[in-house]
């Protein structure tokens, strides 16, 4: 079987990509697939070294308006190439548009489509609660106003075009069926992370990583340096741990995406350079060191499918404090190994470190039920849940 998957950049720095990357790479190397990875070159890195069935094509960018980019050469190549299944990823993006409306022309398109999440359509909610990022731009603000726009037309079209869709939480489905997908065409799949998670690493490693940051206790973000991923929340909440925490640290970790200059301003006009430290995207082998030195993972996206950040958090043995963004409630609410906080809400982070740093006894039941749930998080149990799908849509059959 042959599977295309189109994706916005790769191999890129976030979940939907290493998604892509872990799924066509087990398929190839377990079950003999023949994967295509169909992407743009908004990401100009070497491609990482992959099976021999795995091919990745890069179209060029005509332009770009943020993270919505045309490709060059889209539609020819989507009827020229030969596939069972395309496998669309990342909702709301110009090479998922094209392949719905090249399904609703020619109707043996088999298409399989996996959101990562409802950015757009979850800052929209978000700020007509008043909820919205507290840096949001007179632009922003426009752009989010116009969201419903998109998701009622492009959107929807999108989503009615697919022959199944995959939820990476309950409450995906739950957006899937207020869209009016039937649910016959929702299969619901966690999403795993890198084998490397799960193996243990010696206290020494860990020591001397806490040692070369000076910090105690040691809080972890990781995720792409946006207004999405609410990185400025944790600096301001650092504000008010430091006064009980004198030697707290934050480690903020991940690509910039425009976001890096702004945060680093905040953290000058806050007065804790000796607190905040940020560190630019690190491949999983030493990022997973820090997963296992860190006290706790501070997650303040406003919006998310499942966070891949926080499953990795939860498989290295770390407690998580999250906000509801996305699967994440439901994910928490599983393993058991994290705490909710509102959305946008410094003093509510403060609050839940000061807890749980003063109560070793929870933090320990934490950790303990992270890695319990994190050893059912592997990719070959996705792979094999994939396959299913793949085989149902292949045969024009559903559940």
């Amino acid at each position: 079987m042959h599977i295309v998957f189109l994706v916005q950049r790769f191999p890129g720095y976030g979940g939907a990509e290493e998604y892509v990357h872990r799924i066509a790479t087990g398929l190839a190397l377990n079950y003999d697939y023949k994967c295509t990875i169909l992407t743009s070159n908004v990401d100009k890195r070497p491609i990482p070294e992959l099976p021999r069935k795995v091919k990745v094509i890069r179209l060029p960018v005509l332009f770009k308006v943020r993270e919505y980019s045309l490709w060059r050469g889209l539609f020819k190549k989507l009827l020229k190439v030969s596939a069972d299944i395309f496998h669309a990823n990342n909702y709301g993006y110009w090479h998922v548009d094209v392949l719905s409306m090249l399904s609703r022309l020619k109707r043996d398109f088999k298409v399989v489509f996996t959101t990562h999440g409802w950015e757009g359509f979850e800052l929209w909610v978000l700020k007509n609660y008043g909820k919205a990022p507290t840096s949001f731009t007179l632009r922003d603000k426009l752009i989010t106003d116009l969201r419903p726009i998109y998701d009622f037309t492009l959107g929807r079209m999108q989503l009615s075009c697919a022959d199944a869709l995959i939820a990476l939480s309950p409450r995906e489905r739950v957006l899937f069926k207020f869209m009016k997908v039937p649910d016959e065409k929702i299969y619901e799949i966690l999403p795993g992370v890198d084998e490397g998670f799960f193996q243990p690493i010696s206290t020494k490693k860990i020591e001397e990583i806490r040692s070369a940051l000076d910090a105690d206790p040691l809080l972890l973000t990781v995720g792409r340096l946006s207004i999405t991923k609410g990185q400025e929340v944790a600096i301001r909440a650092m504000r008010y741990i430091v006064n009980d925490f004198p030697r707290a640290k934050l480690l903020i970790v991940g690509k910039d995406y425009g976001y890096l200059a702004f945060l680093k301003r905040l953290v000058g006009q806050l007065g804790l350079e000796k607190n905040v430290q940020f560190t630019d995207y690190l491949k999983k082998k030493d990022l997973i060191f820090l997963y296992k030195a860190a006290d706790l993972l501070i997650h303040t996206s406003y919006a998310e499918g499942v966070s891949l950040t926080v499953l990795e958090a939860l498989a290295a043995g770390l407690p998580v404090i999250s906000t509801p963004a996305g699967g994440i409630p439901y994910i928490l609410s599983k393993s058991g190994a994290g705490m909710l906080i509102p959305f946008n809400d410094p003093f509510a982070i403060y609050s839940m470190v000061k807890i749980l740093m003063n109560n070793s006894k929870d933090m320990k039941i934490m950790k303990g039920k992270a890695l319990n749930f994190g050893r059912n998080l592997s990719w070959s149990r996705a792979i094999k849940e994939h396959i299913r799908v793949y085989n149902d849509v292949a045969c024009r059959r559903l559940r």
